[in-house]
């Protein structure tokens, strides 16, 4: 029977690399999620405080009227509460966007009596391909560096 062995010289080395720009990568990463989220964030705010509306108008006090969102429409904007409840979460390593306005959801996905005002999922939508091309540069740019400083 003949057999042999291999070893590879200063794994220890690569290791210890590849361990750093782990770390790296992680760190950048996260803090392009906040950014990605921030950027959601805004976007639905803007539908909803600037968007087109062309639903019904309603009357308010003091002769001010208030013009809502039509079927389809993101939301119109009346008090700020929706808009301004959408937040920015850390949670650890998690990123959360949390809107915490109770009628955000039926907003967004309608009921049996109200046709939706949809305004989170276009928004991710239209953020999606940037958001998946940031995360793919990074990780592009961490291989790279790898790479370079692994010869």
């Amino acid at each position: 029977m003949t057999s042999f062995s291999l070893k590879w010289k200063n794994i220890g080395e690569y290791t210890t690399k590849l361990s750093k720009v782990h770390a790296q990568l992680k760190t950048q990463l996260t803090l392009q999620f906040y950014k990605d989220a921030n950027n959601l964030r805004n976007l639905m705010v803007m539908k909803i405080m600037r968007g087109p509306k062309s639903g019904k108008v309603y009357e308010k006090s003091d002769n001010i009227s208030h013009v809502a969102s039509a079927p389809g429409q993101p939301p119109a904007n009346d008090t700020g509460n929706l808009a301004g409840s959408i937040l920015i979460i850390k949670n650890g390593e998690q990123i959360v966007v949390s809107i915490g306005a109770y009628y955000a959801s039926i907003l967004e996905f309608g009921t049996s009596k109200i046709a939706e005002r949809p305004f989170i999922r276009p928004s991710f939508m239209e953020l999606k391909p940037k958001m998946e091309e940031n995360i793919k540069e990074l990780i592009k740019q961490a291989l790279d560096d790898y790479e370079n400083k692994g010869k």
